[in-house]
């Protein structure tokens, strides 16, 4: 099993089996308790792992991505919009991921040199992005006026719960690393409550879906949030293909 030059790390299952269409002839791979896919993204050995949810549970997957000594280090997958102006469906590529809404809060900044390439090598591909500050939290902003309160806090523009932890291990490993992700929900978009449920089990979504049923506001915010979700997934899947090997020539002539 060859070492990774890229890392793509993804939260949840659904992200990770999207991605998993940008890589030539893929392959399960497994370590350390983490799964996913690997192959080659052109000709550039990518896996593609899932750390769970959730800062600490990123944190626990960084040291062990991190072990398999890849070049590169992208946290991906989706993300809620914080500002209106930020349709579902958007790229954010953060020049600033920040753990928390706390003043002081600490922050990643991804170098120059890599915010540059993902730029150009995904606008190359007629993809936008929108660049900003994400913000990674502890549990989810699942109400509107919750993520309102977190964009005036911190000028945020989108939020997560795993780029902060990523980055901040690679950064201490010496790995380089960036964020990219897709918005799957709008600010004025509410998240449906899982508890303390799998959100990717089947028998959670059929429950999610009777309940929205019964009310039709809810299954028209839940209707959106899955097209908001596809169309993000399927933007990542073509920026990622023109974006890791843009990653591993930069790395390999220094930034």
């Amino acid at each position: 099993m060859n070492d990774p030059t890229v890392i793509l790390a993804t939260a949840i299952d659904i992200e990770c089996r999207a991605l998993r269409n940008v890589l030539d002839d893929p392959r399960a791979v497994a370590t350390g308790g983490l799964q996913g896919y690997r192959g080659l993204v052109g000709n550039v050995p990518t896996w593609i792992l899932k750390t769970g949810i959730g800062p600490e549970r990123a944190e626990q997957a960084a040291r062990i991505m991190l072990a398999a000594r890849p070049q590169v280090l992208v946290a991906t997958g989706l993300a809620g919009a914080l500002s209106g102006a930020i349709r579902p469906g958007a790229l954010i590529l953060a020049h600033e991921v920040r753990h928390g809404a706390a003043k002081g809060a600490p922050s990643v900044h991804p170098a120059p040199g890599l915010l540059a390439t993902a730029r150009s090598s995904i606008g190359g591909s007629r993809i936008s992005t929108t660049t900003g500050i994400l913000l990674t939290v502890e549990t989810p902003a699942r109400r509107p006026r919750d993520k309102a309160a977190l964009a005036a806090a911190t000028g945020a523009i989108a939020v997560d719960m795993e780029s902060a932890a990523l980055l901040v291990a690679a950064a201490a490993s010496g790995v380089p690393a960036l964020a990219l992700r897709g918005i799957s929900d709008g600010a004025r978009d509410s998240l449906p409550d899982f508890g303390e449920a799998d959100p990717e089990e089947l028998g959670t979504q059929l429950r999610l879906a009777g309940r929205a049923l019964l009310r039709p506001r809810k299954l028209r915010n839940l209707i959106g949030i899955a097209l908001g979700t596809r169309r993000a997934l399927k933007r990542l899947q073509a920026a990622h293909r023109a974006l890791v090997p843009a990653l591993a020539r930069t790395v390999n002539h220094g930034y």
